[in-house]
């Protein structure tokens, strides 16, 4: 269903339950509370049936979120998974057989099932918005047109009022209602009841000036009413909001109620000063212009004295019985609508879905590896005559990444685009075999374009490739689940367990066995930790690139003994990509935290400064407890002087419990 249809239909719902939250309990406010706040209540619904705008969590983006486009179905499991002993699986419309786990080779790509009755309900299903949106569109050009050729009717026949008493006696009322606008009168004996037109030059018709003084006044009064609360303008914007919901037969029954209130709350503006005898009368003027000229009216486009005979008998009764409201009525409308307020928060829309991202529990940080296959996911075959192709992922696991890895041969441009389950393109890259054109926040690695999304959370997320390339061109993209705090950065908290030592140390998949020049295996991770390293990573990159690592949670460890830590840092050959295109501000960051949480040492550099060479050997008192350490950061480097970047930690005294905690908690720890 296109995303489009889905705000609609998740406002229109949202709506409707605000119009019944409004509707029944009706009974019971409706003598209690004034006409003007049953009139102006609606906008709150009204601004719900129109305006996508709610908090990140709410019914309507929960409820819609569910109503997916139907394209194939694909499942990606986490690494997560994979360390407890789930292989890495793809679904499709049918299940791919056999096992793929880290033994094996590169899993085949997805199957994709297609059949001419799939197509055209897949194509029905997508395009539906189309029809809602003629129909829409047609509905709101009849109202305009309506509305034009009754003006222009109604202004052909109009005579204006040349009785110097009654122009002056007009005048003084629009002066009591404190109008600085010229409004202009006029009579017309073809229409039924005295009526407003025009936004911004407004006319006030009346059939026949042959009125008594009590009746001209109130029916000026009235209609003065009308425009200085801008009536019109509300009565238009319901119009457009049935346009909108013209499937709504609830919007239908707002309108009506609207209608209705709104006479209601005009009249109440207008008898709120006057005794019972002066209500009296007003009701005897109301009586009075059903008698008045012709019989041509039209309520759509007009502001008129009577709109109907069974409004006229409630209006009556509202007149003659009128009281001024207490205080507490006041208080019952204010309490009325912070609950209105609320709903219309917690029901939301579609348009306005977030997603919840639970913070990373640092006990994590350790126990994720990045070297899982990947899956082939879309492609594009020599002589494929298609130009777009789309998967649905199925992401069960929180705190995760995506990685998209693209090949392509032939100078032909390709579209790659993350879509969130919300229906927001997320990612857009643009790219050929050259490299990438457009994109944001792009990883190359030679002619593969690694490219790695913020954090996704649970849900169906959608990959879509677009593409002119000419049948002798060939696109592939595969993707993986990634841990969020690290890319394009080995760090010691992925120790592969003594289990899984030789497949992860053997897999091929990009980028990292093949971009790193250094990174620590289990065996010399093994033989660090033996020689007190609570850490030893480097990472030293001799292709042109853009390594980056965002700020996580940290690295803990735990210290047995009053101790002192050897730190040593190496910075070099590493550029500042700060302000160039599709690269984030550059920066390299290194603190320790005591177990109180405070910083005991912090190496922060940003900007041209990580430009400068930086060679440390320092010490750090450390004393027993639970401590951390937070390495970020983010560069370029020119793939001509191969980049260095060294951090360690090392015991000055090695101590038998200290090396044990390292090798149960780093070193063998698989969750």
């Amino acid at each position: 269903m296109n995303e489009l249809l889905k705000v609609v239909l998740s406002l229109s719902l949202s709506g409707t339950l605000l119009i019944l939250l409004l509707f029944l309990p009706r009974s019971l406010f409706k003598e209690r509370l004034s006409k003007r706040w049953q009139y102006y209540i609606w906008l709150v619904v009204i601004a719900r049936l129109l305006f996508p705008f709610a908090p990140e969590t709410n019914l309507m983006a929960r409820l819609f979120q569910g109503i997916d486009r139907p394209t194939e179905q694909m499942e990606i499991v986490s690494p997560y998974a994979q360390q407890s002993g789930i292989a890495n699986t793809i679904q499709a419309d049918e299940t791919i057989h056999g096992q793929n786990n880290l033994h094996s080779e590169q899993m085949e790509p997805a199957k994709l099932v297609n059949s001419p009755n799939r197509n055209m309900v897949t194509m029905v299903w997508t395009n539906i918005w189309l029809g809602w949106l003629v129909m829409a569109l047609i509905l709101f050009i009849r109202k305009i047109t309506v509305y034009q050729d009754f003006v222009k009717y109604i202004r052909a026949s109009c005579v204006e009022v040349a009785d110097i008493d009654l122009l002056e006696r007009f005048g003084k009322l629009v002066e009591r209602k404190q109008i600085n606008t010229t409004v202009e009168l006029y009579t017309n004996n073809l229409i039924s009841s005295p009526l407003l037109i025009g936004f911004f030059r407004p006319y006030i018709i009346l059939p026949t000036v042959d009125l008594s003084p009590t009746d001209f006044d109130y029916t000026i009064l009235h209609e003065l009413v009308h425009f200085k609360r801008r009536d019109m303008f509300y009565k238009w914007l319901i119009q457009f909001t049935l346009c909108i919901h013209w499937l709504n037969p609830f919007v239908y029954l707002m309108s009506r109620e609207i209608g209705k209130v709104c006479e209601l709350s005009c009249d109440e503006a207008v008898i709120q000063e006057l005794d019972m005898n002066g209500r009296r009368a007003y009701g005897d003027t109301l009586l009075n212009a059903l008698g008045l000229g012709g019989s041509y009216r039209n309520s759509l486009v007009s502001l008129t004295l009577n709109e109907s005979k069974e409004l006229l008998k409630e209006r009556l009764d509202a007149i003659m019985n009128f009281k001024k409201k207490p205080k507490w009525g006041i208080i019952i409308s204010l309490l009325l609508t912070v609950i209105l307020v609320c709903g219309f928060t917690f029901l939301g829309a579609y348009a306005a879905n977030g997603h919840n991202q639970t913070m990373r529990d640092d006990s994590g940080m350790g126990t994720v590896s990045l070297y899982t296959n990947s899956a082939e996911i879309i492609s594009f075959q020599q002589g494929e005559q298609a130009t777009t192709k789309e998967i649905a992922i199925s992401i069960k696991e929180n705190d995760v990444k995506m990685q998209l890895n693209a090949v392509a041969d032939g100078d032909s441009h390709r579209t790659l685009e993350v879509i969130d389950p919300s229906g927001e393109v997320v990612r857009t890259y643009t790219f050929n075999q050259d490299g990438f054109i457009s994109g944001s926040q792009e990883y190359l690695y030679g002619n593969d374009m690694i490219m790695v999304t913020d954090i996704v959370y649970p849900g169906t997320w959608f990959v879509r490739l677009s593409t002119d390339q000419t049948p002798t061109d060939e696109t592939s993209v595969s993707a993986k689940l990634i841990d969020p705090f690290v890319w394009g950065f080995t760090s010691d908290t992925e120790i592969p367990s003594t289990e899984i030592e030789d497949e992860q140390i053997t897999d091929n998949s990009l980028p990292f066995t093949q971009m790193y020049d250094y990174y620590r295996t289990y065996e010399q991770t093994k033989e660090d930790i033996q020689n007190g390293y609570i850490v030893n990573t480097g990472v030293s990159f001799s292709e042109q690139t853009m390594p980056t690592i965002t700020r996580g949670g940290g690295t803990k460890f735990y210290v047995n003994h009053d101790n002192i830590i050897d730190i040593s840092i190496t910075l070099k050959n590493l550029i500042d990509g700060t302000g160039r295109i599709w690269t984030p501000d550059s920066f390299v960051s290194f603190e320790i935290y005591d177990p109180t949480g405070k910083v005991a040492y912090s190496l922060n550099k940003e900007g041209k400064e990580i430009e400068d060479d930086v060679d440390i050997d320092t010490e750090l008192a450390v004393y027993p407890g639970e401590w951390r350490y937070v390495i970020s950061f983010a560069y370029t480097t020119n793939g001509t002087d191969p980049s260095d970047m060294k951090i360690a930690l090392k015991y000055k005294t090695v101590y038998e419990d200290d090396i044990k905690w390292l090798v149960d908690n780093k070193l063998n720890k698989v969750n």
